[in-house]
């Protein structure tokens, strides 16, 4: 059950009604990062300890969250293949642009504490906004995201499937009506012959199927792709 911060100037004005000066920090000595904490976690319980003990002064110190948490990472991007890159950059763009328009001014934690024998003593409130604002952290919604486009990646990879097979078709047909590729008769001569024929200007959307994301033709891809073009070739005479 998450517990909702009481106003802070309700409880520094009542603190000041009592005569106790409360003074904002920043950080902690790290021999007090400790927090004792009053069984009965309010303001009333802890006025009542500090003034049975003739305490006057007190402190508080405000926890935030970090935006960063929230976002999806540059490093979790990276692990996408290029396929659900092209689905999500702009929903995952999207989503950081909201992160950033959000307000983390809000604590999700005050701590109340006065000193006392060298230990930290008193109550804090907490407020963790992030469930009601329905926010998940960023390696979650990474997962989400990837969850909730499953269909329409699986949409985009069949489409894919279907245009470089369509490809690879016309390809064989260019080749195979063309005469200078019968004079290929060995495995040297064809792949110079491919790699000639997909390094012209015009031939782009073939010279993709092999160059598998990179500047280059993959010699391998495409000396299997030319000898298989040949040997349907010959049965087919």
């Amino acid at each position: 059950m998450k517990d909702k911060l009481i106003s802070e100037k309700i409880v520094i004005d009542k603190l000041e009604e009592n005569d106790i000066d409360a003074f904002e920090v920043d950080t902690l000595d790290s021999q007090l990062e400790t927090l004792i904490a009053l069984k009965n976690s309010n303001v009333e319980e802890f006025l009542r300890f500090i003034k049975s003990h003739d305490i006057t002064t007190v402190f508080y110190n405000k926890a935030f969250y970090d935006p960063d948490i929230f976002k999806i990472t540059d490093e979790e991007i990276s692990r996408l293949d290029d396929d659900l890159l092209e689905v999500l950059t702009d929903e995952i763009d999207n989503y950081n642009t909201q992160i950033d328009d959000i307000d983390f001014s809000r604590p999700i934690q005050i701590t109340y504490f006065a000193l006392y024998q060298g230990q930290k003593v008193g109550f804090f409130e907490s407020d963790f906004w992030h469930f009601d604002e329905g926010l998940l952290l960023g390696k979650e919604k990474y997962l989400d995201l990837i969850d909730s486009y499953e269909s329409v990646i699986d949409d985009v990879l069949e489409r894919r499937k279907e245009t470089e097979e369509k490809l690879r078709s016309d390809l064989e047909t260019l080749i195979s009506e063309d005469e200078q590729f019968l004079l290929c008769t060995n495995q040297r001569l064809r792949l110079s012959y491919i790699q000639q024929l997909l390094n012209k200007k015009d031939m782009g959307q073939y010279r993709e199927l092999f160059t598998h994301g990179s500047e280059f033709i993959n010699p391998s891809t495409a000396q299997n792709y030319i000898d298989l073009v040949w040997k349907k070739l010959k049965v087919s005479k």
